[in-house]
């Protein structure tokens, strides 16, 4: 097991070992982690059979261990399962080299009860598994008016699909606009490389929803979604998630990172997605 700045990794090794591995995620591949984060180092053991990013950033006189934005769970990533038994060695790796630290791992990492800080939520919908009939009565009725009311869908451009969501969207201006830079590089680099697309509903040609995703090994990853309040009143979101399949292909699960906060975990459990929750750590 070896601690590396970014600078020394090998990228086509690190990306091919997310890939593969049976826990990968778009998240810890290295143009993502390039794109959210000013500094980070990686762990690897063995030849890169199974890898661990460690993002780092500079506040004041230290360095923190901190959670990028846009980025929802990393932790460590393995091909064999056999590799999870390195997790509470690569996290006293990280520990020994930075005093202070947050890390969201992901939910096939069992970190070590005295390091656990907390189990966070988080939503997966089967689409194999899912029918409308699935869905909460409310929800069912939302799609019901998303129909009457016409709405379409359509893959649109990153680039155009952000600058309505910065324009309209209320999450922008408290969470997300200091984040900007990141998110541009983000969306360019998930574009470039055809892992993001923004899926939109429109009604008359005018966009009344839509989401940001980026698709990795069969699974949507529900980034930004925007809706207005023209959109809202007619269930366009609700229409968006369940016919999501009919404009992307081979997508067979949808995550909806998240969400703790009631509201957002209500919408989402109307459509009878699963909990998978994941561990963050904390020191």
């Amino acid at each position: 097991m070896k601690l590396c700045n970014s600078e020394n990794i090998d990228r086509s090794a690190w990306d091919a070992c997310i890939k593969q591995a049976i826990n990968g995620k778009p998240y810890a591949l290295s143009g993502w982690l390039d794109a959210v984060c000013s500094s980070w180092h990686g762990i690897i053991i063995g030849d890169y059979e199974a890898v661990m990013p460690v993002p780092v950033r500079q506040f004041l006189w230290m360095k923190k261990v901190v959670q990028p934005p846009f980025t929802q769970q990393l932790g460590l990533f393995f091909q064999d399962p056999l590799q999870a038994r390195h997790l509470p060695e690569a996290i006293d790796l990280v520990q020994k080299n930075w005093s202070k630290g947050y890390m969201q791992m992901n939910d096939m990492n069992a970190p070590p009860e005295a390091r656990l800080h907390s189990n966070r939520k988080n939503y997966k919908l089967n689409f194999d598994l899912h029918e409308l009939s699935d869905c909460s009565s409310s929800h069912r009725r939302n799609i019901k008016k998303a129909i009457k009311a016409g709405v379409q869908l359509s893959v649109t451009n990153g680039t155009s699909f952000i600058q309505e969501f910065s324009q309209y969207n209320p999450a922008y201006n408290s969470d997300i606009r200091k984040h900007r830079r990141a998110l541009d590089h983000l969306v360019r680099f998930t574009e470039n490389t055809g892992i993001g697309k923004a899926v939109v509903a429109t009604v008359a040609g005018q966009m009344v929803a839509g989401v940001y995703f980026s698709f990795f090994q069969g699974t949507a990853y529900y980034l930004l979604p925007y809706t207005n309040p023209a959109g809202r009143d007619i269930g366009a979101m609700h229409y968006l998630i369940v016919n999501l399949r009919d404009i992307i292909d081979d997508i067979l699960h949808l995550d909806f990172e998240g969400s703790e906060i009631p509201g957002v975990e209500t919408f989402i459990l109307g459509f009878n997605a699963m909990l998978h929750p994941y561990p963050a750590i904390k020191w």
